[in-house]
């Protein structure tokens, strides 16, 4: 259990099979639930495999970037899609933006 301001909540980490031991030590010693998907890489379709038949998890939100939204939009995870819109600022250079990976994920099923 991870904590927060005082509560305590699950944590789940997801990972490939590259994870190291001393990474996992560390994850059981604090009570963290892990999973590992993917060989080299997170296999995304797969962790959501065992999210359902290990977890009992059949739905859940994507509250990421460019990177973790646009993965799981590549891997065909995503049914929903709702924009949230408010005042920030991120200086950040070279990060993929949500609406590229959007557009880029459009564009693919239109083209298969």
């Amino acid at each position: 259990m991870g904590k927060e301001n005082g509560n305590n909540f699950p944590h789940l980490i997801i990972t490939s099979e590259q994870v190291t031991k001393d990474c996992l030590d560390y994850l059981n010693s604090q009570n963290i639930s892990w999973i590992a998907a993917g060989k080299n890489q997170i296999d995304l379709a797969k962790a959501m495999e065992i999210l359902a038949d290990e977890f009992n998890i059949d739905r859940l939100a994507i509250v990421g970037g460019g990177k973790i939204n646009g993965g799981f939009l590549e891997a065909g995870l995503v049914d929903e899609i709702s924009i949230l819109i408010g005042a920030g600022v991120d200086g950040r250079t070279g990060q993929p933006s949500f609406l590229i990976i959007v557009q880029k994920a459009v564009v693919q099923s239109l083209c298969n």
